[in-house]
């Protein structure tokens, strides 16, 4: 997968912009796959969130939701700026603290800075009127003769709102917030509670996705076991995968009639068999551990 550029996007209660990161390609080739439905790819730092909190007001918003204000390709235009340029008609007599000031301020190595004083008068460039004065002010100091002329130069001006450039990242809700928002009821409709839900369910089982050992949901906290049983017996959607991963919580709860009872109510189609069998499988045994996916038969 290859990222994309940053996508500027607006809070909906004071309007600060954020930048949320995209995706210019995604394969699923090979992609590893949890029976909780986690997937290993992309990392969870390149993914939008489920929410975020605005870093002006500080309110919580659902992430995905958001409208797309632009994004941070750059694009630019020509420009002409105005600029002072400065010539050095004389070195004076302090030559050698000239030569060495030419050779630090202008980046020329000390054989350039010797052949410019060679050629009196020469060109030191043009610059913006603070940096070309700080460079002729040294010069005088050290008895140096100098001229200015107001000239233009040519340079390209970015069209992206500055603040678009400065604006903060989504960050990835933590658990408070995730509990919090579920606690006050802030979630419509019941779709959006599901994934926050999930999300929740993830950052449980994430030490066993990263190869810890299994601990049984009824040996975490009381929110992880709560957050569970919610899980297992919401019902946002009549979808095959819907009806898999809730039974996946229900086995996770070690619930292994309520899983088994779920996986038989109806049959699956062909691309989702395999995972129902999966399920089945581990039931039998009475395995209840969160358990990457096998590939799908060929």
């Amino acid at each position: 997968m290859m990222p994309g550029p940053d996508v500027v996007v607006a809070c909906p209660h004071c309007g600060a912009p954020h930048l949320r990161r995209s995706l210019a390609s995604f394969n699923t080739l090979g992609l590893t796959i949890w029976t909780d439905g986690w997937w290993e790819d992309p990392p969870m730092w390149m993914r939008v969130p489920v929410f975020s909190r605005c870093a002006s007001c500080r309110e919580l918003f659902r992430a995905s939701e958001l409208l797309p204000l632009g994004d941070l390709t750059e694009r630019t235009v020509p420009h002409e700026e105005p600029a002072t340029r400065v010539t050095l008609a004389h070195a004076g007599g302090r030559r050698a603290e000239v030569m060495h000031l030419l050779s630090r301020e202008l980046g020329k190595s000390p054989t350039e800075a010797r052949r410019v004083l060679d050629k009196l008068p020469a060109s030191l460039g043009a610059w913006n009127e603070e940096l070309a004065g700080r460079l002729v002010r040294r010069l005088v100091e050290l008895g140096a003769r100098v001229s200015l002329e107001s000239t233009t130069v040519q340079t390209t001006r970015s069209l992206l709102p500055r603040e678009w450039k400065e604006a903060p990242r989504l960050e990835h809700p933590t658990e408070a917030e995730l509990q919090f928002v579920l606690r006050e009821n802030l979630l419509r409709p019941p779709a959006w509670e599901w994934e926050a839900r999930q999300h929740l369910w993830w950052m449980s089982n994430a030490p066993h996705h990263q190869g810890a050992s299994w601990r049984s949901p009824w040996r975490r906290t009381r929110a992880v076991l709560s957050n569970l049983h919610v899980l297992a017996h919401l019902v946002t959607s009549d979808s095959d995968e819907h009806r898999l991963l809730r039974a996946e919580a229900f086995r996770e709860l070690e619930k292994r009639d309520e899983s088994l009872a779920l996986l038989d109510s109806a049959p699956f189609p062909a691309h989702l068999a395999y995972i129902a069998d999966f399920l089945r499988g581990h039931l039998r045994e009475f395995d209840f551990e969160v358990r990457r996916l096998p590939p799908p038969p060929a």
